[in-house]
Parts: C-alpha cells; sequence; structure tokens
C-alpha cells in the first residue's frame, strides 16, 4: 500500500508532461472535398498522444480511434453512392473541425510535367489553351472539383502538403490544369457523378523526380542513388539548416494567374546603375546559366555596361536580348523599360523599346532581373543581345555580363539570399543535386504525403523532360507506377498516360523522341495501363500543345472503357500488332482499328521501308481495311517497317472514329 501513492504521483507527472499536439487533419480534408463514393476511406491527422478522435459523418455512425504515440492517427469511413453534399465534423479533446460540401464521387491523381501543370488560362501569348476565355467562363459546374498540390521538394517522404479543394467556377477554372479538368468534364458527362481531381506536377522535371527511392536502384543508371543520399546524409542536413535560415517569400500559386507579376524579394536596388558590381562574376550571354553556376532554379540578376555616343533622344531605339527563360524585368540606366512576368514565355523574344532620354551619352548600364522557374534558365538565344536602332544592330552586347543569384526558388516560395554566411556562394554544397529534377524529391513531396487518401486511379502527362533517354524509361516509367502502386495500397489502380506530341527538339539525337514514345508505348505492358497518342494535335513549334481538351477527352475514353464497363467504346488508336511480308510487300497489322482505318489525305504519310540492310526509305503506304500495305521500289526485300519515327512528324493515319495511330517500328 505504500507505493501505491509515489506510483500515482509518477503517473499524473507522466501525464502532464506528455507532448501536447495540436490537433490536426492532413490538408486534403477541406470544405468542398470529393471522397471516392462506396468505398472505405481513411481519414488522418495529429493530435495529442494517447487522446480520442471521433470522426462523425454527416451519412453514417461515428468513428473512433486513439492516437498513436507519436499523435497520428488514422480511421477509414464507409461512403455512400453519390447524392446531395454532407459534411463531417473531426472531434477531439483540443478541438475540432467541420468539413462541409462533402461530396462522393470519382477521385482520380493527375500528375506529371508542364503539360499537365498547364493552366485553362494558358500561359499567353506563346502558350495559349484553345478557346481558354469561353472554357473559363462556362466552367461553372459545382461537381467539378480540384485540389492543386503547391511545388515542393524534399529528400525523404513528407506527411502534409499545402493545397485546398477548390470547385469548377469562372473564378476559379483560370488555375485548374487544363488536361485534368477536360478529363473531369468528360467524365461527369458520361457517368453523371462528381469528379474530383488532385494534381500535382511540375513543369519541366524528368520522371524519376516522381519515383519512390527504393525502386529506383532497378533503372540504370539509378543503381547506386540510395547510397548516394545516404552518403550526402549530412551534408544535406546542413544545406537544410541553411535554408531555413534564409528569409523566406512566397508565391501565390493557388489563387493568381500572375503569381510572380511584381513580386518584391527586396533587390530592386541591383537596377540602380550606380550600384556596385565590383564583387560579381561574370558569364558569358547569350548562353545557359546553368553551364556557369550548376543547377539553379529562383531569381538572379544580369547586368552589362556599355559606351553611347549618339542622339540620346532620338525615337527608334530598343534593346534586343532574344529569349529569356523564364521571366524578366528590364532596365536601362535604372529605368523599367520592359518585362516579361508570366510563366511560359521562355521561347519569347524580348525587345523592348528604349523611351527617348533613357539613353545618355558615355557610360549605360542594362539591368535584367531574371526568374528561372525550372530547368534551363538565363538569356540564352542564338543571336547576342544588342542595342538597335531600327530594328537595326547598333551596339553588340554580347560576351561577359556580371551577375548575382539573389533568391532560389523551392516551389512553394523563395529563399532570399542576404551578406555573409547567407549569400548564394555560402550554400552548403552536398555531393548531390537538390531540386525538383532530383531524384525521388518530388515524390517524396507531392506523391506520397497523398496516399493513402483514396483515389480511382491516375492520369499521367510527362516525358518531355526524359527525351534522349529512351531506353532507360523504359524502365524507368514503369518503375515509377509501380512504386505508386506498391506504396499507395489500392492495387493495381488504373493508370492513364499522355504520349509526348510532335516538337522540334532540335534532332541533337537522331530518334531519340521516337524512342522515348516507344518506352512509353512499351509501359502498356503494365496491366491496366492505358496510353493516349497526341500525334495529330501537336505543334512542332511549341511544346505545349494548345489543344488540352482532346487530351483530357481521350484520357476519358480509356477510364471509361476500362475502368467504367463501357464495353463497346473505341477508346484507343490503332496499335502495332505485327507485319506480315507478301513478297516485296510488308502489311502491318494493328489493334484497336474499331471500324477500320482511315486518312483524310490522298496518302498514308511518314511510313518507311528497310530491306536487310536496316536502311529506311519513305514508303508508299496503302489502307486496306484494318491493315496497311507498305511498298518502296528501293526495298525489293522488307525487312522492317517504321511509322512516324522522328520528332517533329504529323501522320495521319487513324481509326474511322478519329484516334491517332501510335508511331511505332517493327524491329529495332
Amino acid at each position: 500500500m505504500k507505493l501505491i501513492f509515489p506510483i500515482l504521483i509518477v503517473l499524473l507527472i507522466a501525464a502532464c508532461s506528455a507532448p501536447k499536439q495540436e490537433f490536426s487533419l492532413h490538408p486534403l480534408f477541406t470544405n468542398h472535398m470529393v471522397l471516392q463514393q462506396e468505398d472505405d476511406v481513411p481519414f488522418w491527422g495529429r493530435a495529442t498522444p494517447g487522446s480520442k478522435v471521433t470522426v462523425i459523418p454527416g451519412w453514417g455512425d461515428p468513428v473512433v480511434t486513439t492516437t498513436g504515440r507519436d499523435g497520428s492517427w488514422i480511421l477509414t469511413i464507409r461512403t455512400p453512392r453519390t447524392g446531395n453534399s454532407e459534411s463531417v465534423r473531426i472531434e477531439n479533446g483540443s478541438g475540432s473541425v467541420l468539413i462541409e460540401d462533402v461530396v462522393f464521387g470519382e477521385v482520380w491523381l493527375a500528375s506529371g510535367q508542364s503539360n499537365m501543370e498547364m493552366p485553362l488560362s494558358g500561359w499567353p501569348p506563346n502558350d495559349p489553351i484553345d478557346n481558354s476565355d469561353m472554357e473559363i467562363a462556362s466552367a461553372g459546374n459545382p461537381h467539378i472539383r480540384m485540389f492543386t498540390v503547391e511545388r515542393a521538394t524534399s529528400v525523404r517522404p513528407l506527411n502534409d502538403v499545402k493545397g485546398s479543394w477548390k470547385t469548377a467556377t469562372p473564378a476559379n477554372a483560370g488555375v485548374f490544369s487544363a488536361t485534368a479538368y477536360f478529363f473531369a468534364r468528360e467524365l461527369h458527362r458520361e457517368l453523371g457523378i462528381p469528379v474530383g481531381i488532385i494534381h500535382s506536377s511540375w513543369g519541366g522535371t524528368p520522371a524519376e523526380s516522381w519515383v519512390a527511392l527504393d525502386y529506383l536502384p532497378e533503372v540504370p543508371g539509378y543503381e547506386d542513388i540510395a547510397s548516394r543520399f545516404d552518403l550526402a546524409e549530412e551534408e544535406i542536413g546542413y544545406y537544410e539548416e541553411w535554408l531555413s535560415s534564409l528569409k523566406t517569400v512566397d508565391v501565390d500559386l493557388q489563387n493568381s494567374d500572375h503569381p510572380y507579376r511584381a513580386i518584391d524579394l527586396g533587390d530592386a536596388h541591383l537596377a540602380d546603375p550606380g550600384h556596385d558590381t565590383s564583387g560579381w562574376p561574370a558569364m558569358p550571354v547569350p548562353s545557359r546559366l546553368e553551364d556557369h553556376i550548376g543547377h539553379f532554379d529562383g531569381a538572379i540578376w544580369y547586368r552589362k555596361e556599355f559606351s553611347f555616343s549618339g542622339d540620346v533622344l532620338a525615337e527608334g531605339y530598343s534593346l534586343y536580348l532574344g529569349p529569356v527563360d523564364d521571366i524578366d524585368i528590364t532596365y536601362l540606366n535604372g529605368v523599367r523599360i520592359g518585362g516579361t512576368e508570366q510563366d511560359g514565355n521562355w521561347q519569347v523574344v524580348r525587345d523592348y523599346p528604349v523611351p527617348p532620354g533613357t539613353l545618355v551619352q558615355g557610360r549605360n548600364v542594362v539591368a535584367v532581373r531574371i526568374i528561372d522557374l525550372r530547368g534551363g534558365g538565363g538569356i540564352y538565344g542564338n543571336e547576342a543581345p544588342e542595342l538597335r536602332e531600327n530594328k537595326q544592330g547598333l551596339i553588340n552586347l554580347g560576351g561577359d555580363w556580371n551577375y548575382k543569384p539573389v533568391a532560389i526558388l523551392t516551389g512553394r516560395g523563395f529563399h532570399l539570399f542576404g551578406e555573409g554566411s547567407k549569400r548564394y556562394a555560402a550554400m552548403p554544397q552536398t555531393g548531390i543535386e537538390l531540386g525538383p529534377t532530383t531524384p525521388s524529391m518530388l515524390f517524396n513531396a507531392m506523391i506520397a504525403p497523398l496516399m493513402p487518401y483514396t483515389i480511382k486511379g491516375a492520369i499521367w502527362y510527362q516525358g518531355e523532360s526524359n527525351v534522349g533517354r529512351g531506353m532507360q524509361y523504359r524502365t524507368l516509367f514503369p518503375a515509377m507506377i509501380r512504386s505508386w502502386r506498391g506504396n499507395w495500397g489500392l492495387g493495381k489502380f488504373p493508370f492513364y498516360y499522355v504520349q509526348i506530341a510532335p516538337y522540334d527538339y532540335g534532332e541533337t539525337v537522331p530518334g531519340a523522341t521516337a524512342e522515348l514514345r516507344e518506352a512509353q508505348m512499351q509501359a502498356l505492358k503494365l496491366e491496366n495501363t492505358g496510353m493516349v497518342v497526341t500525334m495529330d494535335i501537336g505543334n512542332p513549334a511549341n511544346i505545349h500543345p494548345a489543344n488540352k481538351q482532346d487530351v483530357g477527352r481521350r484520357l476519358a475514353l480509356w477510364a471509361l472503357a476500362r475502368t467504367y464497363g463501357r464495353d463497346n467504346l473505341v477508346f484507343s488508336g490503332p496499335l502495332f500488332d505485327r507485319v506480315e511480308v507478301v513478297k516485296n510487300r510488308a502489311v502491318v497489322h494493328f489493334s484497336h482499328t474499331g471500324t477500320g482505318l482511315y486518312a483524310p489525305d490522298e496518302t498514308v504519310s511518314h511510313f518507311e521501308l528497310a530491306g536487310p540492310d536496316m536502311r529506311y526509305h519513305p514508303a508508299k503506304a496503302v489502307i486496306d481495311g484494318h491493315t496497311v500495305v507498305v511498298s518502296s521500289p528501293l526495298v525489293a526485300e522488307p525487312s522492317a517497317v517504321r511509322y512516324a519515327w522522328s520528332d517533329k512528324a504529323e501522320p495521319n493515319l487513324f481509326n474511322r472514329e478519329g484516334l491517332p495511330a501510335a508511331p511505332f517500328r517493327s524491329a529495332e
């Protein structure tokens, strides 16, 4: 009996000293959310360890659980068939949350790079969406909702993301992923039920960024990636600590069509022609800035001095920079003379008029603040910058420009460099590049935190950043799909993806784009996958095709046929099956020919034929029902056939239902 009182005291002290955590839900659980209908869906969050959490759905009985030692909790709720919107209350001793306007329907994940990220408003003027204004104005549909995940990177899987559910309205839809929106709209039209999209994309990113780390060693080139992260662990810790010490300026990617316009990084003084740049390093212009300072996404200033002796009050002068990747504000002698502050203009040539009186006799200073959002950056065109008079070159401004990085962009915001230990040059080196193109970084920060939210399936539009590595993509892309399925715990959920469109990549590696498309087609060997072909709706001069309506519709065709049981629906264009040699002709057989093959032109284009020497020659192709007969006077003994085997081919073979044939080769 003497021990009871001391034990009670110890227990009381332990209870009082238990760490308290603020009661919270995962960010996916907010007003306007869509839950997968007729399923056992998880709810999860955090609260004080050992405390009780009660979920009270408006459509069923309360469910109770107790938080673990780390404060985490998770439980499942059975959802009803689609119907009216509902509410759900989550209660805990330290607080409660009421979630309203909850609907039940079909939930899909949408991911990829810029062609999935591209908003319904487009990136005008260079990268528009067809009929964008009309599409946005007519977007009022409370049964289509989207949760857009804010950009983030991490070397280890995170628990949370930033974002919120938004209903499709003219006010909201402009920032929706266009491809995902059109996919959802088509599903809603056909199924008549709510559709929710969880959109998690980042432009300019390769597939390896989206793969779980433990799946990468099976991919050639990444066998040692896990050990490389292990070796750099201490350095990464120093880097993360340094980064957290910097002042941060957030970017509102959720609610603004122009999130980078006039963003204040506290650096306007660097446009002052009197600012001392004697300590700034130099790089040659034009060139990609990554060629000189390594991987960099963020804000950087370029400055160039030149001497002028002409008439400073004359009209007709302009400052030609060429294309700038991605965003710029340009000053001459401290006066802003131009700027391109909308994303998507990395190919747009900058040639800004110089107002009379801006030039001065003698020393003049050009200052350009560039924000590089992804991939390559800088003043990179083929022609050197120059001062022009009436569109004619007057003073060449090529050669060395001084530069100063002022902020690094990590996805959710700018981290501002300062002086001393916080300057860019003092950034800790990690031995492994850390950014959105780093293997597993986006899986960790933008996919893993979404698990285990119940989804029906996923749609994917990516591949452009892996052009030139088609052989590796054959293993990489399936590894990514398996890593999502393996970690989500929903089995082999539907995974439908878009084959990259025609685009002039410069033919730096002959056949590189065709090999990437071939790798994408080979991923169809994975169970429950489907591929949309876009060879007819691309733009060889623009990597961001404007027609996202057909992309979304074709993705929906796969889902309607394969996931929702529309058995009589033609959902794919012709896919190569086999080739049969008959004398001096090759007869190509296809699957998914629908009611027959069709070419809108008099001839079927972009077929080539090779003999035993495997040298390909342009060939005549004739449709014969569900086959194509290919021949060439230069090939007496056909050995192989290929179709649309180039970067920018725009071929013309379809089935009669209007879906294009996929590029192929019958032999490697």
